[in-house]
């Protein structure tokens, strides 16, 4: 799934319907070339900020990117307010917190055993 689909499943139609026709009462149906935009624009800061890309078979990259995808269409109508960047705040922190779980540590494949070296056995120059 995409995250357009992944948007279109958690979030009402009809609260989609009024985010993606801004200034258009009469509207009654989602402007997918919006929400299309949106998703990109989400999926595009995901895959900056977490470095790896959005995949909606992990349900944590759902549950970080959609509540995005809201944001950016609220951003798109000019209606931000503190919580909408509180949101973004929230969003790119979570991010982050995925790419710092998903940092590889120190490995080896190697079969050498490092040996210390007895003490008082170093050569002085």
């Amino acid at each position: 799934m995409a995250l357009i689909t992944d948007v279109q499943s958690r979030i009402s139609s009809q609260r989609l319907v009024e985010l993606t026709n801004d200034g258009d009462p009469t509207a009654t149906t989602i402007n997918t070339t919006i929400l299309q935009n949106a998703s990109d624009d989400i999926e595009a800061n995901f895959e900056l900020f977490a470095s790896e890309d959005y995949d909606s078979t992990n349900t944590v990259h759902v549950a970080i990117a959609v509540p995005a995808v809201m944001y950016k269409l609220y951003e798109y109508t000019g209606k931000i307010s503190p919580l909408g960047n509180e949101r973004l705040e929230v969003f790119v922190a979570k991010c982050n917190r995925l790419r710092e779980g998903n940092l590889p540590g120190p490995s080896t494949n190697s079969n050498y055993a490092a040996e210390r070296e007895p003490s008082g056995t170093k050569k002085q120059f």
